[in-house]
C-alpha cells in the first residue's frame, strides 16, 4: 500500500481500517504457517546432512586404509618382482637355483619314435 491508499482507507472510516487489519493479520498467519513448515523441513535436512557427514568421515577413513594397503601391496609386488628377476648372473645365487629356463617341448608319440630310431644310412 502506498501513502495515498492508506489515507483513502483512513478517510473511509473505521470499518475500512478493520478490513485492512484483518487482511494483513490473515496474511501474517499464512506466512507464519509457511515459516513453521520451512523450519521443520530445515531441521530434517540438517539431520540428514549430519548423517551424511558421518558417512563421509567413515568413507574417508576407508579410503585412507585402502591407500595404505595399496602402497604396501605395491612394495610387496616390487620386492617379489626383484626376487623373481634374480639369477646366478646378477646375484649371489648359485646356478643350480636358476630354474630350468624353458619348459621342455611336448613331443608326440611319432616324434619320440623318430627321435629314438637310429638314422638310416645308405650303403
Amino acid at each position: 500500500m502506498n501513502d495515498e491508499n492508506i489515507i483513502k482507507t483512513y478517510n473511509e472510516g473505521i470499518n475500512a481500517i478493520v478490513v485492512v487489519v484483518k487482511t494483513i493479520s490473515s496474511r501474517i498467519d499464512f506466512l507464519n504457517k509457511n515459516i513453521t513448515g520451512l523450519n521443520s523441513e530445515i531441521t530434517g535436512l540438517n539431520s540428514e546432512i549430519a548423517g551424511q557427514r558421518d558417512e563421509i568421515v567413515t568413507l574417508n577413513s576407508i579410503i585412507q586404509e585402502l591407500k595404505a594397503s595399496n602402497v604396501r601391496q605395491e612394495i610387496r609386488i616390487s620386492e617379489l618382482e626383484a626376487r623373481l628377476n634374480k639369477n646366478s648372473n646378477n646375484s649371489s645365487k648359485p646356478p643350480s637355483q636358476d630354474g630350468y629356463g624353458k619348459a621342455p617341448k611336448n613331443r608326440s608319440a611319432k616324434e619320440w619314435q623318430d627321435y629314438w630310431r637310429p638314422a638310416r644310412t645308405r650303403w
